[in-house]
């Protein structure tokens, strides 16, 4: 088995509440957007990660 070893710096968790029908207008029909009290989740997580 490899090891894996990751290591991330300046790392933002961002998240945003967005419509369903917003979400559901681009996804393919075989997918459903799912909810959380009624809002779809918009979440992005940009990063650096460590070389060496």
């Amino acid at each position: 088995m490899t090891s894996l070893h990751m290591g991330w710096r300046h790392v933002l968790f961002a998240n945003w509440p967005v419509d369903p029908g917003l979400l559901d207008a681009h996804l393919p029909s075989t997918l459903s957007v799912d909810t959380y009290a009624g809002d779809a989740w918009l979440s992005t997580v940009p990063l650096t990660r460590l070389i060496g």
